[in-house]
């Protein structure tokens, strides 16, 4: 069974997975808005389909990765993904974005500091030094503060697919920047960061529908589906 399963396969179907309900997401805004409350149209086919790919994706992350550990990057794939990876949180400085005013600081702030740890952290790994586990902490904090602009951006405009897809995406991040921290502290590996690590995958590419931070979600979804191709079986 565990052959079967090839568990390196679960990253990239998720990314396909996430491909389709970007495009779902597109066909969904193709719809007419309600010109008095702005909202679209509720309980039409593509919504069904929508939720329906993201019942698929929790699903499918959880029972399929209950038994699976992650190898390490190679040395590519780490300087790789993390140099996109910082490329993407570059492009939020370019976002528009609203909200307080500390926390527009802090947004700033944060994004500077998870592109110089992650371009750091590429050098590092290029080079084949030891990469410092703190380093780890620059982009976890970027994501935090991510989720709170994008819940100011998006509460603007109640539209739940909003909540749904962007929102998970941004909380996914936060949880993944987390258990890299983890993982660089030595702390024990837990099967359900796999999970948490697929849907991560499958919300940024369906979120790129969006339209905002574009970039920084194509970027993000690439980054952890290089990240999670290492998913081995685990011993029973």
């Amino acid at each position: 069974m565990k052959k079967r399963l090839a568990p390196g396969y679960l990253s990239p179907g998720f990314l396909v997975l996430g491909v389709i309900a970007q495009s779902v997401y597109r066909w969904l805004y193709t719809l007419v808005e309600d010109p008095v409350s702005g909202l679209l149209p509720g309980f039409t086919v593509a919504e069904w389909v929508l939720w329906a790919l993201v019942a698929l994706a929790a699903v499918g992350a959880f029972l399929f990765t209950g038994k699976t550990t992650l190898a390490p990057a190679g040395r590519l794939a780490g300087v790789g993904g993390n140099v996109l990876f910082a490329l993407g949180a570059a492009t939020l400085l370019l976002e528009p974005v609203q909200g307080p005013a500390g926390l527009l600081a802090a947004y700033r702030v944060l994004c500077v500091l998870a592109v110089v740890c992650l371009l750091v952290m590429a050098f590092l790994r290029g080079t084949g030094r030891k990469v410092p586990f703190l380093l780890e902490l620059g982009p976890c904090l970027m994501c935090i503060v991510l989720m709170l602009e994008c819940y100011q951006l998006w509460s603007e405009v109640p539209q739940l697919t909003n909540y749904v897809l962007g929102l998970g995406a941004v909380l996914c991040l936060a949880l993944e920047g987390y258990f890299r921290l983890a993982r660089a502290a030595g702390l024990p590996e837990k099967s359900w960061y796999h999970a948490i690590g697929l849907l991560g995958i499958f919300f940024c590419a369906a979120a790129v529908a969006q339209g905002d931070f574009t970039w920084f979600f194509t970027t993000a979804a690439v980054w952890l589906a290089g990240t999670y191709a290492g998913l081995r079986p685990g011993e029973n």
